[in-house]
Formats: structure tokens, sequence, C-alpha cells
């Protein structure tokens, strides 16, 4: 059954915000707030209903310099706005989970090459599956007030990916630490040191799979570590690193914060 729209009141909601001029404010851009309230169609519109739209955020925004405008749906359009909120809000999650995939092969790769610490990876990791954790939760708040049935989106299949997402960083922790145990117990000071340097993840994890299999003689462990980070990307592919990372695809449709 369609919802009714006459009680939602559903409206578009568009803005613009300029870039500041020289001494003047950056305007926050809404987005973060607007996703609990509303569906992004694009960029900056929005399907919204009319009790939730913000007017003192928007009147702040405007003072500043940002312009907006709403504009009410017609009630019998009913079946076309809700299919293309549902799309959106799939598009949203799927976005969400490709951020999450994007920041643990970056992390990954960076903490095989040695540039940071595990600890750090997992930080990193940890808090790009928290903003996903909490995108879902503002879509599924967005989606409840346009009727939609939680069980048209994929909200289960996004938090089961990010688990195994999450997962494989967990094993490719793993292996390394196996990896750099198991060459510590090798007796040669070669083995030794690169041992030593592993622990603290100053080793790339190449370069460990390596030394397992020359020093321990160990394939099991070699073939393990290499396949925990099979899927890392390539030196040349187009990656960021850091906070960036998490924050790629939020700040290409959200703007400044």
């Amino acid at each position: 059954m369609a919802a009714d729209l006459t009680k939602i009141r559903p409206c578009m909601l568009m803005y613009d915000i300029p870039e500041p001029g020289r001494g003047q404010p950056r305007i926050a851009n809404p987005s973060r707030r607007l996703r609990r309230l509303a569906v992004r169609l694009q960029y900056s519109v929005w399907v919204i209903p009319e009790a939730n739209i913000p007017y003192s955020l928007l009147a702040g925004m405007k003072e500043l310099g940002a312009t907006w405008d709403a504009v009410p749906f017609a009630t019998d359009s009913a079946e076309t706005l809700l299919r293309l909120a549902r799309e959106a809000l799939i598009r949203d999650m799927n976005k969400g989970v490709a951020s999450l995939q994007k920041t643990m092969d970056t992390a990954a790769r960076l903490h095989a090459e040695g540039e940071i610490s595990t600890k750090e990876a997992e930080d990193r990791i940890n808090s790009s599956r928290k903003r996903l954790d909490a995108l879902i939760v503002d879509l599924q708040q967005a989606a409840s007030y346009f009727e939609i049935d939680p069980a048209s989106l994929p909200v289960q299949s996004s938090m089961e990916t990010a688990r195994i997402i999450s997962g494989k960083f967990q094993e490719r922790s793993k292996q390394y630490r196996a990896a750099a145990t198991t060459l510590a117990g090798a007796n040669s000071l070669d083995a030794t040191a690169l041992s030593a340097a592993a622990l603290i993840d100053e080793l790339p994890a190449n370069v460990l799979a390596d030394a397992v299999l020359e020093f321990a003689g160990d394939e099991a462990q070699f073939d393990a570590l290499q396949g925990a980070f099979a899927s890392l990307p390539e030196a040349g592919d187009e990656v960021l690193c850091g906070v960036a990372d998490t924050d790629d695809w939020y700040a290409k449709i959200d703007g400044p914060s």
C-alpha cells in the first residue's frame, strides 16, 4: 500500500551554498542533519515531509549567503515519489558500504607497507564502520517518515557486508602478527631483526612473507599472509590516506561540515 502523501505532505527542498569570499565564514552543509529527516534525490535536492523542514537551520544558512526553496509535491505522485526515495536510500547505503571497503583497503595497504601501525589501521577501520552504522540508522529514520518498508532496504545485507569487510582486516592483522611470531623463532640473526621490525609494524607484509618462507621455511604461513593481503589496491591506484579515506564519499555529497 502506498504511503498517504496527504498526511506526509512531502516537499522538494533545494539549496545552493556559494563558495565563501575572502574573509567570509564557510557555510556548513546541512546534509548530515537532513539525512535523518529527508531523502536525498540529488546532490542538494531532497524530498522532505513538510513537518521536518528545518526552518531555523535554513534561515541561518540564508543569512550567510545561501539560497533555498521548498516546493510541495503533487499528492497524485505517491508511487513515483516513493520509488525514487527507496532507490535513493538503497544508493546511499551501498555507497556507505563502498566507502568502508575503500578505507579498509587503503589502511591495509599502508599497514602492509609499514606506513602505519596495526592500531592505527584498526582505528581507521573502526571509525569508518561507526560512520556506516550511523548512516544506516539515519537512513532508516528517514525511510520511516515516508512509510517505506524497512524490508525493502538492504539494511541487513549492508550490515553483514560491513561485518565481513571488517573481518577481512582482522584476518590480515592476525596473519601479520602470526608471521612475525613465527619468524622470531627462526634460528637466524637476520630473522630476529626482521621479526623485531614486524612486531612494531615497520616491516611491509610482502617482505615479512618472504622472510617467513626463507628463514622459517613455513609455506603455510607464507600462503596465509599472502592470501590475507591479496586484495590490496595496486600502488598506482587512486586512493586517499588517513581520515580522508573515511570521509571521501561523505565529503563529495555533504561538502564541508
